[in-house]
């Protein structure tokens, strides 16, 4: 199932690529749950996944990080005032992240009528800054999120845009904490004793797909280099 789900990125449709960004985070790895069971789901989840659909969930992770700084370099043009320099950056802005959400058109619309919004409500304004902010955990995304949906309201006709933008903008996936678990748990999985090794192996494999692997399976050791490569890559971000 999570194969066929992220084979599903390599469409051509921003619609098809939202929904798969939604599936990812309410289905296969469901961000209602605490970071040690959110962390075990992907890494799980990963170990199961075939070559395209790893370089699907590389690009999706990717992508949303250009989406996120190209929401951060508009709400900097906001915040810096709207001259006419600032207003070519503002458009400029609007127009890359328009192009990210489904119907463009009617995005870069909504997205115009949300910038003349927020220069005049700070309070918004701060709400979309901390979904940007490096170094933000994840409940503290949630909670902005939440600020921006009910200032908005659902009878807002530009609410379709904002959940989209909030979909691929707002980092709730993974924080500083959750990649201390992540890093741990593949640690622990993989570290064993040399008197248990058989044992621990068993475990492992049971916790990657709930059963005991014949001698021909292996496990594949980009698990643990996916595992380091997101922790340089998130505390990068997190600055």
């Amino acid at each position: 199932m999570p194969n066929k789900v992220l084979h599903t990125y390599y469409q051509n449709t921003s619609q098809d690529r939202l929904l798969v960004e939604r599936l990812l985070l309410s289905c296969l790895v469901p961000v209602s749950l605490g970071a040690k069971d959110r962390m075990n789901i992907l890494l799980r989840t990963y170990c199961l996944l075939d070559a395209a659909a790893i370089k699907a969930l590389n690009e999706l992770l990717r992508y949303q990080q250009t989406i996120r700084m190209h929401l951060a370099a508009l709400l900097k043009a906001i915040e810096q005032g709207i001259g006419e320099e600032d207003r070519k950056k503002l458009l400029n802005q609007v127009s890359m992240l328009s192009k990210s959400l489904p119907d463009s058109k009617t995005a870069n619309s909504d997205l115009k009528r949300l910038s003349n919004t927020l220069v005049h409500d700070r309070s918004l304004l701060k709400a979309f800054q901390t979904i940007v902010t490096p170094g933000v955990s994840c409940q503290q995304v949630a909670r902005a999120v939440s600020e921006i949906m009910k200032k908005l309201t659902n009878k807002n006709p530009i609410m379709d845009t904002i959940r989209a933008l909030m979909d691929r903008t707002a980092p709730v996936l993974a924080d500083a904490t959750c990649i201390t678990v992540l890093v741990n748990l593949v640690s622990q999985l993989l570290t064993a004793p040399t008197e248990a090794e058989s044992d621990d192996e068993d475990k492992f494999n049971i916790f990657i797909n709930g059963q005991k692997r014949t001698s021909s399976d292996s496990v594949s050791s980009d698990c643990v280099s996916w595992a380091v490569q997101s922790t340089r890559s998130v505390r990068a971000t997190l600055g």
